[in-house]
């Protein structure tokens, strides 16, 4: 037996190695001969871009949410503050209004005088005389420290002293005298008569008007007067108890009443 080292040989120590530059076709050559060639394809990646992002974000009429419940809050508590302020407007207005309508009725009903300090009248153009029973009478002196408001009545009956001062005459000096004779129970009836109607409370205020007119006139424009005690029927429906006459050529058959008095201009 030899003692000498087996020589080991690799498989395919047999193949022939092919010259640089030369290939030999191989098994696997032959393989992927029918195979065309393929290209290694880079795995795609997807970006999301801002366009997209805007797109799924979620908005309301193109705003975002928080903001357009923000101005959509803005317009109602506008609306809001425009309706409260329109209404206070038309109820102040109406406020306004319903006093005007209240003062204006109460005109109608009452007359507000203001009376001041006073003494006795020294001109003769101020001091009515009555030459009913041959006396003169005139106003009563009065005085007062401060002044005061009175309401004069629109109700009720003032005083007329008739049957008594039925055919007497009263005078009234407004810078020339104005006398008048008066007939109890005297009217001069008709709306072509009459030229204005007046609220008086007395016989010598009824007889003032009328000189007065004509005074300030200056011609014998009011011929006479009817005077009526009833304010209560009178004042409301014929709007006055005193009527200024253009004529009195026409007087009415009512004699024996006493609460009516004609006055009839000399």
């Amino acid at each position: 037996m030899s003692s000498s080292p087996e020589v080991f040989t690799p498989p395919h120590s047999d193949l022939e190695v092919s010259p640089p530059g030369q290939h030999q076709i191989t098994v696997a050559d032959k393989f992927y001969a029918d195979q065309p060639p393929q290209s290694a394809v880079p795995p795609n990646y997807y970006y999301a871009s801002p366009e997209s992002d805007a797109r799924k974000q979620r908005t309301i009429c193109g705003v975002r949410p928080a903001t357009f419940f923000l101005s959509l809050a803005l317009v109602v508590v506008t609306l809001l503050a425009a309706i409260g302020g329109g209404v206070g407007g038309t109820m102040a207005v109406n406020n306004a209004k319903s006093a005007n309508v209240v003062n204006s009725n109460a005109a109608v009903c009452t007359s507000t005088v203001f009376s001041t300090a006073s003494a006795t009248p020294t001109s003769s153009d101020a001091s009515p005389s009555s030459t009913a029973s041959g006396t003169e009478t005139s106003p009563t002196s009065s005085s007062s420290t401060t002044s005061s408001i009175i309401m004069v009545p629109t109700a009720g009956t003032v005083f007329l002293d008739c049957p008594t001062i039925d055919g007497t005459q009263i005078q009234m000096n407004l810078g020339s005298p104005y006398v008048f004779n008066l007939v109890c129970g005297r009217d001069f009836p008709g709306a072509k008569n009459d030229i204005v109607a007046l609220t008086v409370y007395s016989v010598d205020d009824c007889a003032r008007a009328c000189a007065s007119m004509n005074r300030n006139s200056g011609s014998k424009v009011c011929k006479g007067a009817a005077y009526k005690s009833d304010l209560t029927l009178n004042v409301p429906v014929n709007y006055g108890n005193c009527w200024l006459k253009n004529t009195t050529s026409t007087p009415s058959d009512t004699k024996g009443k006493n609460d009516l008095v004609a006055l009839l201009l000399q």
